[in-house]
């Protein structure tokens, strides 16, 4: 069993929605990559999104960076505010945020990728690639993991943040906590199978798996920024994370390493790199269309948890659906960082977001920025969650 956690509730890879605050910031640069007859709509849409980017910072929200675009084409890749409070750095478009559980996707696509190889099944146990796991593991499988179906007792209340561990340590101490309920029976959001998940894929090769991140999906997709975390390398344009508690913000808090390079959400990535990865999806340049289909199909277990919204959840991937439109995405809060990711169908609308604080509220942000860019269209607001 590992130590009693420090961790504390800002900490959490994923956090509620709450109400969003209307705050200024400072004014962008504008990005319009449209000619032609729909030049000027537009122009009007990414001045509309720029109206809205503007109001998501202040003084709780230091810095956000977005994208996005529409039916492939750019309407805005900007930042706004400071990503850095102490040395008055400003944000752009190449600034660096932590993604939080919006990494889930890169994990969730590179596992689809070993099953395109042959590599693994979906539905085979992973059992064969742990180290002394007892029977209670051999109905655990690879769709349970990806899934959050597996049943796998949170590692988070048992480890210590600012200890360093090895995957075998990690992997011990998830094997030791066991199952709060047994593998595809329920759904719950499962931080613990996604860091085991990154373990097996490096195991399953013998390569870590941010390295694999890199070469199988980072650089076909031109995401030349996106990498796993490190705190002791030179990382140029890199955010600061901050906490606020009650009017003051205070600095990120520290984690050792080991909480820096696992798969349930530990990356560097950009406004300009997320619109890459969000046109690598539509584009069918990391994924083919069966596979994206199984990426954003919510599986049923996850639909017992329905709000009543018809939302779910499929693999890495949060999916809703509305009256008139579909949202698939993700949202991600990790050490002084949150995140969100959403692609809005039919419209063909994909709205990426970064900021460096906990105060940031993703779902009430990326809902406000898709109703600036789709308007009277987006009937079904209140349906988009990530």
């Amino acid at each position: 069993m590992l130590p009693q956690s420090i961790i504390r509730p800002s900490m959490t890879r994923r956090t509620a929605i709450s109400t969003l605050a209307a705050l200024t910031a400072h004014a962008p640069r504008l990005v319009c990559a449209q000619a032609g007859a729909d030049a000027q709509s537009h122009t009007d849409i990414t001045r509309r999104l720029d109206r809205a980017a503007r109001q998501l910072t202040g003084p709780q929200v230091p810095a956000i960076a977005v994208s996005a675009t529409l039916a492939g084409e750019t309407l805005l890749c900007e930042g706004y505010g400071l990503a850095d409070i102490e040395h008055r750095v400003a944000a752009g478009a190449t600034t660096r945020f932590q993604t939080g559980s919006v990494a889930k996707m890169f994990a969730a696509c590179l596992a689809l990728l070993h099953v395109r190889d042959g590599r693994i099944a979906l539905d085979a146990p992973v059992a064969p690639l742990l180290n002394g796991a007892p029977d209670a593991f051999n109905t655990l499988t690879w769709r349970h993991l990806l899934t959050h179906t597996g049943g796998l007792a949170p590692y988070e209340p048992a480890v210590d943040l600012r200890r360093d561990y090895s995957d075998e340590e990690l992997e011990a101490g998830i094997i030791d906590r066991g199952f709060d309920f047994a593998p595809g029976e329920d759904w719950a959001y499962s931080n613990t199978g996604y860091l085991l998940l990154g373990v097996l894929l490096s195991r399953l090769v013998g390569e870590f798996y941010g390295d694999q991140l890199r070469r199988r999906l980072f650089a076909p997709a031109g995401m030349a920024a996106t990498e796993i975390i490190s705190e002791a390398a030179i990382v140029p344009n890199r955010a600061s994370g901050y906490e606020p508690e009650g009017n003051r913000l205070h600095n990120q808090s520290w984690v050792s390493p080991t909480f820096l390079r696992t798969a349930d959400g530990a990356c560097y990535t950009t406004a300009e790199d997320m619109l890459r990865w969000g046109l690598a999806l539509r584009n069918g340049k990391v994924l083919t269309a069966d596979e994206y289909t199984l990426l954003t199909r919510p599986t049923p277990q996850s639909l017992h948890h329905d709000n009543g919204n018809g939302s779910g959840y499929g693999m890495g991937m949060s999916v809703a659906q509305g009256q008139n439109h579909r949202f698939h995405g993700h949202g991600g809060s990790w050490q002084g960082f949150k995140a969100g990711f959403l692609r809005v169908l039919p419209d063909d609308l994909i709205i990426t977001v970064n900021a460096n604080s906990t105060a940031f509220d993703y779902d009430p942000a990326l809902r406000q920025l898709a109703f600036a860019a789709l308007g009277d269209a987006l009937g079904d607001l209140a349906a988009i969650r990530v």
